[in-house]
């Protein structure tokens, strides 16, 4: 019996390589891409816990404000799919975590374009909540102008 040696090609091996080129390099964005976002996510568990400790301090002080509303989740879209009508889509949660209902609640957005411009600069409101109480935020603020660049939310209620 005769032992015969096959040998692969140039060209089976050099594609057998690249394959395993892309393979590592995709693998290697893979694993970026999900560290990437656990930073992320874990920077806003930290937000949030530390506002968590915040607000127990002042119910174990005492100093808990009667109403007292916080943003939780806040997400801006500036949407710009129909160019001659842009707007910033603002989404998440508003919270009451204090001990009274905040009445007159309002939301105000500004936002500015990459020149430093005022994009928008303008408010929407919020219904009364209750202690406790939880309210989803789906506004959408039109402007006009080039893309917008920064954007911030504050919030304002009376008792």
């Amino acid at each position: 019996m005769t032992q015969t040696n096959k040998t692969v090609s140039r060209k089976v091996a050099m594609a057998l390589a690249i394959l395993c080129i892309i393979t590592i390099v995709a693998l290697n964005f893979a694993v970026i891409t999900y560290y990437t976002d656990m930073n992320s996510k874990n920077s806003q568990i930290q937000t949030l816990n530390d506002q968590i400790v915040a607000l127990q301090t002042q119910v174990a002080n005492g100093t808990l404000p009667t109403a007292k509303l916080i943003t939780v989740g806040m997400q801006y879209i500036d949407n710009r799919t129909d160019v001659t009508s842009p707007f910033l889509e603002v989404t998440g949660y508003v919270c009451n975590v204090g001990t009274g209902t905040a009445n007159n609640g309002v939301l105000h957005i500004s936002a500015t374009r990459s020149d430093g411009s005022t994009g928008i600069d303008s408010s929407a409101n919020i219904e009364s909540l209750a202690s406790g109480a939880y309210s989803k935020v789906d506004i959408q603020f039109p402007y006009h102008g080039t893309p917008l660049a920064t954007f911030s939310a504050n919030l304002d209620w009376g008792n």
